[in-house]
Formats: structure tokens, C-alpha cells, sequence
């Protein structure tokens, strides 16, 4: 990728780039709805987690489920449920990571920041946390307590050190 490619013009957004870069170059996957290792990861949306390298997954290999912090949240289960109940999945991963944007975030005050903005208190919380272990067995437990999960036996969690590229398994 050039640095042309990386850059948009006070004219361009970077959803412009991107959607002139889709027009460029169309893909089609060609890979079967059911995930061929028939998993789905839950992780966070930082940038810096190539699921893919991390898991050394080829496409079509599983759904990857993202949010902010990688928290098994009512519509991550919501996406959870459907993947195993329509697609077919059967086992569960939930990976965190060190370093992560929602480390120290608290609830109470994020959810007065906005209020203050927007004069609108959000309906979901905002689930900061301060030791992503914690955090990651919070996620395991809040999906194999849920009964929307029918194969909740086979779930496990584990923490992504963005620095050295270890997963440690916690759960």
C-alpha cells in the first residue's frame, strides 16, 4: 500500500477511499455460509488484532465477532445465538488483550460525558474494565450461563498481548 493509498484529500473522506478502492478491485468470496472450523471468535475492534494471522485463519475458517473491549454484551450473545443456532458453529472463543482503549473506562462517568453532550444518557453500558483476565472470564461465564447458547460446553477465553503476539488462555 502506498502512502497515496493511506491518505484522503480534504475532498475525500476515508469511506470514499475505501468504497474507490472496493471499485477497484472486486472480491467475491466464494466461501460456504457454516465456518469451516465451525468456531466463532468474539474480540475486541481494536485495529491492531489481525484475527486472521493471529489464528493463522484462512477465510470461511469462522465468524469473528467484534465490539469495543471483546465483551460477550447482549448483542454479542444476540450474534452468538444466531451463529450457532442458523450457521451451525459450535465452539466459542473470547479473546481481549493487553493495552486495550477500554482499560479504566468507567461507566458512571463516560455515560455523564455523553449526557452532557448530547443531553441523551446511552442504553447500554459501556463495561470498562481494569485486568482483561477478569474481564475475559466475565465474557465466558455470561456466555455459557446464557440458555440462547445450546453449545456453551465448549467455550474458552484468553488474552492477546498486542506487544509480544502471545495468546495466553485464561479460561
Amino acid at each position: 500500500m502506498t502512502t497515496s493509498d493511506t491518505e484522503t484529500s480534504a475532498a475525500t473522506s476515508a469511506v470514499d477511499d475505501l468504497l474507490a478502492r472496493a471499485a477497484r478491485s472486486p472480491y467475491a468470496s466464494g466461501a460456504p455460509l457454516l465456518p469451516k472450523l465451525r468456531v466463532a471468535i468474539l474480540t475486541c475492534m481494536d485495529s491492531r488484532i489481525d484475527v486472521f494471522r493471529v489464528f493463522g485463519l484462512a477465510e470461511g475458517d469462522a465468524h469473528i465477532i467484534r465490539n469495543a473491549g471483546g465483551y460477550a454484551t447482549p448483542d454479542m450473545i444476540r450474534s452468538l445465538a444466531i451463529s450457532q443456532r442458523k450457521i451451525g458453529t459450535r465452539e466459542i472463543l473470547v479473546v481481549h488483550h493487553t493495552n486495550c482503549g477500554m482499560t479504566g473506562l468507567r461507566d458512571a462517568d463516560f455515560r455523564a460525558e455523553i449526557t452532557a453532550e448530547t443531553g441523551v444518557s446511552p442504553e447500554w453500558d459501556v463495561e470498562g474494565f481494569d485486568d482483561p483476565r477478569e474481564a475475559v472470564r466475565a465474557s465466558v461465564a455470561a456466555i455459557t450461563a446464557s440458555p440462547l447458547i445450546p453449545h456453551h460446553t465448549n467455550v474458552r477465553g484468553g488474552v492477546y498481548d498486542v506487544t509480544t503476539g502471545v495468546v495466553d488462555i485464561v479460561v
